[in-house]
């Protein structure tokens, strides 16, 4: 599978790229160097590998991929993930950029999926970005009419919304995601569990999740993205030390976190004290094979 990774220089896609694959914190991602050219990583998500393919932004690189070598950037393309700086989308040459590429891609791989990254949110006042998203949306749809859009994501680096877009696009490459759906579902079921979150173990992007009752979007929008990112954090900061298990216990819930198949570890929420969740994690332990 091959990923592109595109938009205008400086519009944050190494650094979220670094974030999300690298074990790279945030403010760390400032020192970071503009991309040269095309860096191409191997990257394999739950036993799917695919190479994405990071391609620098300034405009000679651009003229190069669109005029000098179309058909080496654009065939054989699964997923272009596109990236905008909310400050400059409704810039015309800025747009410009994203028309010249969709038309490159739908000569070479009409078929591939598109995501829309509209990043660095956190540049706008919180009372100015309803509005701005609607405007955003409506422009990004409108240039996007030739070719078939997945989904658009408003993300920061600093905030959950990295972590849940990333997620997204990610699952959207796994063919068993639906099988393990399933699987996490009947578990959580048949346990009397409350929630359930099956992460990746190096970027703790979300696989699957199960909730007993769902909870309304406007309150659970974000929050197992929030503990993920919580959870690699402290993952960041012990390098030394694999982090096998965390166990919390309160008056109001118990939870275990714990490496679960050798590319995943697994959340499990418990809040009915009469069920005891060591029982949960030894019939987790026998269905190990299943996953």
């Amino acid at each position: 599978e091959k990923v592109l990774l595109m938009g205008r220089n400086e519009a944050g896609k190494t650094s979220m790229q670094s974030i999300i694959f690298s074990q790279m914190k945030p403010k760390e991602t400032e020192f970071l160097m503009y991309t040269n050219k095309i860096t191409v990583s191997s990257i394999n998500f739950l036993g799917t590998e695919f190479t994405l393919a990071d391609c620098g932004g300034q405009q000679t690189h651009l003229d190069e991929y669109l005029s000098k070598y179309p058909e080496d950037v654009f065939s054989n393309v699964a997923m272009l993930i596109y990236v905008f700086d909310i400050e400059y989308l409704e810039d015309k040459d800025y747009q410009q950029s994203y028309i010249d590429i969709l038309s490159r891609l739908l000569d070479f791989s009409p078929g591939a999926k598109i995501f829309v990254l509209i990043h660095k949110i956190d540049k706008i006042k919180a009372s100015d970005l309803p509005p701005k998203r609607r405007l955003c949306t409506q422009i990004v749809q409108r240039l996007t009419v030739q070719n078939s859009i997945e989904k658009i994501f408003f993300t920061s680096i600093w905030d959950d919304t990295l972590y849940n877009a990333w997620s997204q696009i990610v699952q959207s490459m796994i063919p068993v995601l639906r099988e393990i759906s399933q699987s996490i579902t009947e578990f959580g079921q048949t346990n009397h569990c409350d929630e359930i979150v099956l992460v990746e173990k190096d970027t703790f992007l979300i696989v699957s999740n199960f909730e007993r009752v769902p909870t309304r979007e406007d309150v659970s929008y974000g929050r197992y993205e929030r503990i993920a990112g919580i959870f690699k954090m402290l993952k960041i900061n012990c390098r030394e030390e694999e982090l096998e298990r965390i166990s919390v216990k309160n008056k109001g819930f118990q939870a275990v976190l714990q490496k679960y198949t050798e590319n995943t570890y697994i959340l499990i929420i418990q809040r009915n004290q009469r069920v005891n969740i060591n029982s949960v994690l030894y019939n987790l332990e026998v269905l190990r094979s299943k996953f």
